[in-house]
């Protein structure tokens, strides 16, 4: 099996939540690797660990990764908004073909909206790779 000693007291995102890998293990029948993560010992199978545990690169301090993880959230909350309004409009273009230009022009909006938060995305990472 392969090793993963090296996730040892690294940073990881594990279901939505920033977590230190304090130790690794395979389990007794070879079949699966454990982490240990706050004193407890989590059972995943090897094809998943590259999903399941993604990196936090470079050296991070922990407020500022848990601050970044807050800003992701709610721009998650957000974009979840954004999806809700953008099929609302589809909806209404589909039941009047009058909406298309106002729809066309939200569209636009949206558009925006979109680069704004991929510029913001890359300008966290910029300042993360410091």
């Amino acid at each position: 099996m392969k090793s993963y000693n090296h996730m040892i007291g690294r940073l990881y995102m594990h279901n939505m939540r920033e977590v230190l890998i304090e130790g690794v293990r395979p389990t007794e029948d070879g079949l699966y690797v454990q982490f240990l993560i706050k004193n407890k010992w989590v059972t995943v199978n090897p094809k998943d660990v590259a999903r399941e545990f993604l990196p936090i690169e470079g050296p991070v301090e922990h407020e500022r990764s848990l601050a970044t993880l807050k800003e992701l959230m709610a721009s998650n909350r957000q974009l979840t908004d954004l999806s809700s309004v953008l099929l609302n409009n589809i909806r209404k273009m589909e039941a009047s073909p009058n909406y298309i230009g106002q729809a066309k022009e939200i569209n636009e909006h949206a558009k925006t909206l979109i680069d704004m938060e991929r510029l913001r995305l890359e300008m966290i990472k910029i300042v993360r790779e410091r």
